[in-house]
């Protein structure tokens, strides 16, 4: 559903949705990459460093933390 939303552009329904798998499965790296992409399309930057730091304090040096970094210095 998160990636329906996503696909509407109705990022506040598909963040609904991206917690509730976060929720059931807290070490989902790519989940949390798109949670991280949809606060940064509703201009929440806040939220969206919080994503990215949990990513990078997960999965340190892999490559979804290397892009979780950079979607935040785009």
């Amino acid at each position: 559903l998160a990636t329906i939303y996503e696909g509407t552009h109705d990022y506040e329904a598909a963040i609904k949705y991206r917690k509730l798998l976060q929720n059931l499965y807290p070490w989902n790296a790519d989940n949390l990459l798109q949670l991280e992409s949809d606060h940064l399309a509703r201009k929440d930057m806040s939220s969206a460093m919080n994503s990215r730091d949990a990513i990078i304090k997960m999965a340190p040096g892999t490559d979804v933390a290397k892009r979780a970094a950079a979607l935040i210095t785009k």
